[in-house]
Formats: structure tokens, sequence, C-alpha cells
């Protein structure tokens, strides 16, 4: 939970690295999930003439892997789950700024990570690099 203007500023910074965190960390829990069974390819016949070979898939779990690839989603699982619960929480922050303007260099600055130049061409109208970086220095000051 944030708790004041400091953990806010703190948890903002740390936002962009959030996401990708909780991207990486699905990439990881579906790759655990792939690991746990064992595919091959195996060659047979039938038992009967004309005894013709083919190909055939067999399919099988290494238990003790699985138990351990189990442990390691269940973390992994958690982690998720914490990392959602952070952004849910700065977003839910990022909602309580009754200035739209500063909400929106904000989401581009921390959630987007663009240059105050960017920020200043996306805000457009008479907007500068210095004019959109001053009003969210004063903000953060003031908040």
């Amino acid at each position: 939970m944030i708790r004041d203007k400091e953990d806010f500023k703190v948890k903002l910074e740390q936002y962009y690295d959030i996401k990708k965190e909780i991207l990486e960390t699905q990439t990881q829990i579906r790759k655990i999930e792939q690991k746990a069974t064992v595919i091959d390819s195996v060659e047979a016949s039938y038992d009967r003439p004309p005894y013709s070979k083919h190909n055939l898939t067999v399919q099988g779990h290494n238990h003790r892997l699985k138990q351990k690839l189990s442990q390691l989603q269940s973390i992994l699982q958690d982690r998720y789950e914490e990392l959602l619960d952070a952004q849910i929480e700065i977003e839910e922050f990022i909602n309580t700024i009754p200035i739209s303007r500063i909400r929106r260099i904000i989401t581009m600055r921390h959630l987007n990570q663009f240059t105050w130049r960017k920020i200043a061409y996306m805000i457009g109208g008479r907007a500068t690099e210095d004019s959109v970086r001053m009003e969210y220095q004063n903000f953060m000051k003031e908040n």
C-alpha cells in the first residue's frame, strides 16, 4: 500500500521494471509448464504382418522433476501476484491525481519511459521539454 508521497515516488520509479518483470515472470511460468511434460518420438512396427515401421509420439512425466518445477512455479506465481498488486496500487494512486495533464505526464514518463522531449511532443500545444519537466517536478514537490 502506498503510504506517502515518498513511497509513491519510489514505486513510480520502479513501475516500468515492474511491468517488464510481470511479462518475464509470465514467460518463465509458461516455460515451466512446458518442461513438466516429456515428449519424444519412437519408431515402432505393427505386431502383425506386414510389420511396417511407423513413428509414434510418446508423452510422459518425470515426477521428481515435475514436483520441483511445481515448487518453482508456485514461487513465481506468488511473485507474479505481488507484482500485479504493486501495478494496481500505482495505477490507483495515479487515478487520484486530479490534474489530467499531470496524469498524462506521469504515465508517459514512468509507464511508457518517454523522454521529456517526446512527452512535450505528445502533450502538444506550447509544451516544451523544460515546461513538462518543470510541471512534473513542481507536482512532485507539492504532493
